[in-house]
């Protein structure tokens, strides 16, 4: 992972493949304990960041299937799907048309509905928690 160093004056030194002892080893030598926090503090928030974003884009990705169609599963997708299902329970329908990954539409389940959003959760969950 590339994590970005500055000098004292807030100057960048390099990127390096971080653990925290290769960015500590960036530090010069007359650099205080203070500063050596400080650098330390701004390599592990870059790092966080970094993390973050990558996560981001794998949840921007999560598709699921069910019963042969592909559902998108973002963040995005798992609210449209959402409210799908609150309009089908209180219309009593237990279709609706669904515009699939792939962009084609079809009809789906109210089941299906629960079992994408239940799936592309529990993806969702998998990767803020583990990837």
């Amino acid at each position: 992972m590339i994590i970005e160093i500055y000098d004292k004056n807030g100057e960048y030194v390099k990127g390096v493949i971080g653990d925290e002892a290769q960015c500590l080893a960036n530090v010069a030598e007359d650099e205080t304990y203070e500063e050596v926090q400080e650098l330390r503090s701004h390599s592990l928030h870059n790092e966080s960041a970094y993390l973050k974003s990558l996560k981001l884009g794998l949840v921007n990705e999560i598709k699921v299937t069910v019963n042969d169609k592909v559902f998108d599963g973002n963040e995005v997708s798992q609210d449209r799907i959402m409210r799908a299902i609150n309009v089908a329970l209180i219309t009593g329908k237990d279709t609706a048309l669904w515009r699939l990954a792939d962009n084609t539409e079809v009809e789906v389940t109210l089941d299906e509905l629960k079992e994408a959003l239940s799936l592309a959760n529990a993806e969702m969950s998998r990767i803020w928690l583990n990837a």
